[in-house]
């Protein structure tokens, strides 16, 4: 409908949709007309100072979803509410990677024992959220996050977040610095490239797809499912393109930080990783053998130091 509306204002046989639209012939007064028709339309009503920034059609398109989406403040959506086991003593907030879900930190609880409460934040697209559209700004995830969490932390806590997680979990730990004073007590990054290193993703297809996720070859006979599964980890790479807008090389935190990476991981380097260093007071850096999804085949290992560190934090 977008691109319809845009075909309309500007005469052009076929809309580039990455392409800005002020370059589509998009002025300050078509501007004004294409306001008034999105919001006769789609009953949605863009900015005059929206449309002047210039963007993409690709990236008006989402930011009018991304405003559309129901404000999600109820921590309930974000992490199943659960009885707080007595010999809990810090809750740690585990953020997904490109493509995943919540679902694979559920073997962690019982993994790091009762003294650290575990508790895996579902981004929506995807398990008991697949319904729901899935963000892809980083930005407006991020505001949504930060009005949602502090409801649910009722103590010390820390963030653990790989690959897409551990930016979300960087700039959601300085976002709730900055808005309500809270700070993890220590913050986790996994597979997840430094602000100074930040890279533009490829578009995904069956070819890369085994780069960013494990995913058994018999599954892959599915084409139902292999869609599916793209167009999330398409999603996710959209959101994971925009994490400048919020992380960038000058980001800094407070937060002692422990990274983890992958010798062999193609997608973030370790030198991609240890660059946090430059972010950080103090950080402690782990490489284990393995590709992208290295946590996979090394959970004991990275779930160890976890372990290690916030019981250390805590005596």
């Amino acid at each position: 409908m977008l691109v319809d509306i845009i075909t309309e204002l500007t005469g052009e046989r076929s809309v580039d949709a990455s392409a800005r639209i002020m370059d589509l012939g998009i002025d300050s007064v078509k501007s004004v007309v294409m306001v008034l028709e999105i919001e006769e339309r789609l009953g949605l009503r863009p900015s005059i100072s929206q449309l002047m920034a210039n963007p993409t059609v690709v990236e008006l398109a989402a930011s009018l979803v991304d405003e559309a989406r129901p404000a999600t403040t109820s921590a309930g959506v974000w992490v199943q509410p659960r009885p707080r086991g007595a010999a809990a003593a810090i809750q740690l907030f585990c953020f997904h990677h490109v493509g995943g879900g919540a679902s694979f930190f559920t073997p962690w609880s019982k993994l790091l024992g009762p003294r650290i409460d575990v508790l895996p934040v579902q981004l929506p697209g995807r398990e008991e959220r697949s319904a729901e559209p899935p963000y892809v700004r980083f930005d407006a995830l991020i505001a949504d996050l930060a009005s949602a969490l502090p409801s649910m932390i009722t103590g010390p806590f820390a963030f653990f977040g790989h690959s897409l997680g551990g930016g979300i979990a960087a700039a959601l730990a300085e976002r709730l610095r900055q808005t309500t004073g809270l700070s993890p007590a220590h913050l986790f990054v996994s597979a997840t490239r430094a602000p100074s290193r930040l890279t533009t993703l490829p578009a995904i297809d069956r070819e890369n797809l085994g780069d960013f996720l494990d995913v058994p070859d018999h599954v892959m006979t599915s084409e139902d499912f292999v869609r599916t599964l793209l167009d999330r980890v398409q999603a996710d790479v959209e959101l994971v393109n925009s994490m400048s807008a919020v992380v960038d090389d000058r980001f800094r935190t407070n937060v002692t930080i422990t990274a983890f990476a992958g010798s062999r991981d193609t997608l973030v380097p370790p030198d991609a990783v240890q660059a946090w260093s430059e972010n950080t007071p103090a950080l402690a850096f782990h490489v284990f053998d393995g590709g992208h999804m290295f946590v996979n085949d090394h959970v004991e290992g990275v779930l160890a130091l976890v372990h290690a560190t916030l019981t250390r934090d805590l005596t």
